[in-house]
This record gives C-alpha cells, structure tokens and sequence, in this order.
C-alpha cells in the first residue's frame, strides 16, 4: 500500500516538473515576463515604498512619547542657541536696566529675538507650534494686564476753588 502511494506521488511530482520545464523553454516566455502585471480595478492603488516609509515615520508612538521627543528637541534648540552673542548681550542689556518699563520692552526684544533664531533651527510642524505657544507665555509675562493706566494730565489739574 505505500509503495502504490509512494509511486503515486512521484509520478504526480515528476509530472508537474516536466509541465514546469516545458514551460521554462517556451519561446514566448521573454514576452510574457516583459508584460506589466495589470492590476483589477477592484483592487485599491498601493503607495510607494517611500511613501510608506514617511507614513511610518509620521506615526505616533503615543501622546507621552511625542511629548518626551518634542522635549529632547526643545532642549537641543535651547542648547544650540545658549551661547549666541547677541542673546547674550540682549540678556544682559534687559538685567541692567533701571526702570520697570525699560525692563520690560527689553526683555520682548530678547525673548523675540530668542524665539526666531529657535525657529530657525527647527523643522518639524509640532514643534514650531510649541515655540510659538511658549513665545507667547513668555511675551504675555512681560505684560502688564493688572496695572491702571496713568491719568492724562489734562484730567489731573486742580481744581479751582469758587467762593
């Protein structure tokens, strides 16, 4: 019995190599390979290799892991930035300063200046955003939305006496 299926098998294999062969050796093999595969209008259009790889590389790994890289980068940029002279010098310009007023236009040069020369160096979408959320912040500080105007001088003349 298994040698009548063991025949059996070899003569299928043996047939179905020969099929395979003959196929092999066919002259219209050269213009059949040269045919691009055409692809049924139900399937939908797969995008590219590099296409795939910039969708992979755009993918979140979760809201914790985006904020942990945005924070890296922020740090980067801050450190690349540190150092230049005239952040330096707009810095100690803001600290030498006598009046609150001065101070304070002083540091909005600063903290713009600041600010640019990050956004300069950065490149991806999210962290432009955060740049300018924290330009912001730091612009809203030098404000005073608290403090009363000062009277005109024209509303604080004294009053004149009538006898």
């Amino acid at each position: 019995m298994k040698l009548i299926l063991l025949v059996t098998c070899s003569a299928i294999l043996g047939q179905a190599l020969i099929v395979g062969a003959q196929e092999a050796t066919d002259v219209d093999l050269q213009s059949k390979q040269n045919k691009p595969a055409e692809t049924p209008a139900g399937l939908p259009n797969i995008p590219a290799l590099s296409q795939l790889d910039e969708m992979f590389k755009q993918t979140s790994m979760g809201k914790e892991a985006d904020e942990q890289r945005l924070r890296v980068e922020w740090r980067e940029l801050k450190n690349q930035v540190m150092n230049d002279p005239d952040l330096i010098a707009a810095k100690h310009a803001a600290e030498k300063t006598r009046t609150d007023l001065q101070k304070r236009e002083l540091l909005r040069s600063y903290f713009k200046l600041y600010f640019a020369k990050i956004r300069l160096l950065t490149m991806s979408p999210e962290m432009k955003q955060r740049i300018d959320g924290m330009e912001a912040g730091q612009l809203y500080s030098t404000s005073q939305p608290r403090v009363r105007p000062s009277p005109s001088p024209s509303a604080s003349a004294t009053p004149v006496k009538t006898n």
